[in-house]
C-alpha cells in the first residue's frame, strides 16, 4: 500500500492497495470535512483500533457523513459527501470539477 496518513486512507486503497487521482479526491474531501467541523468532532469519531477504522472506512462510516456542525453550509456538506463516496466512480471526475463546485 502507498504510504498514507492512516486516517486518510481511501476505501479503494484498503481493498486494491493502489491509489489514483480518485483517491486524492477522497483525501481532499476528508481534509475539508475535518477543517469544516474541527478536530474535536473529527477526533471523537476515530475508533480505538486500526482494524475498526478500516472497517468503518470501507463501510462509509468514517467520518460520519451526516454529522456536520451547524455553521457548515449545505453546499459544502454536499461537496464533501460527494468527494467521500465509497465508489470512486461516484466522486468528482477531477480536481478541476471539484474546485469548480467549491468555488460556488
Amino acid at each position: 500500500m502507498p504510504p498514507m496518513y492512516p486516517l486518510c486512507i481511501p476505501p479503494e486503497t484498503l481493498v486494491h492497495w493502489t491509489a489514483t487521482y480518485q483517491s486524492d479526491i477522497y483525501q481532499v474531501s476528508l481534509l475539508l470535512y475535518r477543517v469544516a467541523n474541527g478536530d474535536p468532532l473529527f477526533g471523537a469519531q476515530i475508533p480505538a483500533s486500526s482494524n475498526d477504522l478500516e472497517l468503518r472506512i470501507l463501510a462509509g462510516k468514517f467520518p460520519n457523513r451526516d454529522l456536520f456542525l451547524p455553521h457548515v453550509p449545505k453546499r459544502m456538506r454536499t461537496l464533501i459527501r460527494k468527494g467521500l463516496k465509497i465508489d470512486p466512480k461516484e466522486r468528482y471526475r477531477s480536481a478541476i470539477e471539484m474546485a469548480r463546485c467549491l468555488r460556488y
